[in-house]
């Protein structure tokens, strides 16, 4: 919920038009938070539910129509095939749904219909034509292979990915004439030297310029996700039977905390903490010391609930539930940081002030830094307070950018009196 800033809620005319600002705002990390508002007690309102689930229902459209990879973690944005039938039973999802929406206007309350309500249905059912159109043709010439439909190349990202890289060759040239046009496609086509900026309002779409190394004949395996799940399955299932024999001193004794929507977002984050130090280290004590079952009775979990889409594996990648050695250490750390950060913000070695001061705490409540993992602990202990410190600069700087937005009276209701 970082990315979220008073620009999200009161653009000015130049930003209503970022598609960047309007796909952070009708996400599933949006949707997953209000969901677990609501659940906890802490979002009264009646309509919450349904706006959570608008948001959802526009991400998928927006993940269907986004598609870039075969076999993408996140179901939805899976190309279009026989393989993938939730993608078209998306697409003809918001086709029936868009196609009964209307705006009231709660001052005279009169319903219209707004063009892109209308734009979705011509969009949803284009796409469905198309591969429709393109699936008859394709297998008639090729038979033998398996057809499918990347939707992200129907979208004008790769062509404004291109033309910036064009203006970057000519020293930003907003206007190239045709010949210095075809004299840097040629170049940029030949020698693949440049590359689209990271603070453009596209996506990047993964292509690759064909150049002599590109074009080569070679067989590509595609593996089979659902034979690389199950090895992932089984490779963890032999990590803590192997493990079990060795059972951890390291357990803590936590008294349990009612669920709000910051307990069910350190939930997340120290998972979040646990994945990146198991996919830089691969230890095999970390494994069963860091991560435990997921539990749908504990509230705790919501936002790990909601986050995880509907129709894959429980065991997400990248989804992890953290044991409560973690969130002892987690909820240490956090605590330190809301205490101490103020006063020593301005100062150098912050993050390893920080630190110090976190590992005195940890080493008087467990002796968890004294076991052979101690490395990866602190691995784990400097990146959450790496994080926190971006999170909390980013923030501040939003709101020194942003005092004019924040003076909104639609923001009044948004302040902690």
């Amino acid at each position: 919920m970082i990315k979220i800033t008073p620009v999200h809620l009161a653009p000015n005319a130049f930003q209503k038009m970022s598609c960047k600002l309007a796909i952070q705002l009708l996400s599933r990390s949006v949707a997953a938070s209000i969901k677990t508002c609501v659940a906890t007690g802490q979002l009264k309102s009646s309509t919450a539910i349904n706006t959570a689930n608008f948001f959802i229902t526009v991400n998928v459209i927006f993940d269907s129509g986004n598609s870039k990879n075969l076999f993408d973690n996140n179901p939805n944005k899976r190309p279009l095939s026989v393989k993938n039938p939730q993608v078209f039973s998306n697409l003809k999802k918001s086709i029936s749904t868009f196609k009964n929406l209307v705006k009231i206007n709660h001052k005279n309350k009169k319903k219209s219909t707004p063009p892109c309500f209308s734009g979705m249905v011509w969009t949803s059912t284009a796409l469905l034509n198309l591969y429709e159109s393109e699936l008859v043709e394709m297998t008639e010439k090729y038979p033998e292979n398996a057809f499918f439909f990347m939707t992200n190349r129907l979208t004008q990202d790769p062509l404004e990915n291109l033309f910036s890289i064009i203006r970057q060759r000519n020293g930003y040239n907003r206007n190239p004439t045709a010949r210095t046009f075809r004299c840097c496609f040629g170049s940029i086509c030949s020698y693949s030297l440049m590359k689209c900026s990271d603070k453009c309002n596209c996506e990047e779409d993964d292509d690759e310029y064909l150049n002599v190394d590109v074009l080569k004949e070679c067989l590509i395996d595609h593996p089979n996700p659902d034979l690389i799940e199950t090895d992932l399955d089984e490779e963890q299932n032999n990590l803590v039977s192997d493990n079990s024999s060795e059972t951890s001193s390291l357990s803590l004794d936590c008294s349990p905390i009612p669920a709000s929507l910051e307990t069910c977002t350190v939930v997340y984050f120290s998972g979040y903490l646990a994945n990146k130090c198991l996919e830089k280290f691969k230890c095999v004590d970390c494994y069963s010391n860091l991560i435990t079952e997921k539990d749908l009775n504990d509230k705790n979990q919501l936002l790990l609930t909601y986050k995880t889409f509907d129709n894959i594996f429980t065991n997400t990648k990248g989804l992890k539930m953290p044991s409560s050695i973690l969130l002892k250490i987690s909820n240490i750390c956090l605590a330190i940081f809301e205490r101490k950060f103020e006063d020593i913000k301005i100062e150098k070695k912050v993050v390893t002030q920080l630190t110090n001061d976190a590992t005195k705490k940890i080493v008087k409540n467990t002796s968890i830094l004294n076991s052979s993992c101690k490395d990866h602990y602190m691995y784990i202990i400097e990146l959450l307070f790496r994080t926190k410190m971006y999170k909390e600069c980013k923030w501040i700087t939003s709101k020194l950018h942003d005092k004019e937005i924040q003076q909104v009276d639609k923001l009044k209701i948004f302040r902690n009196n």
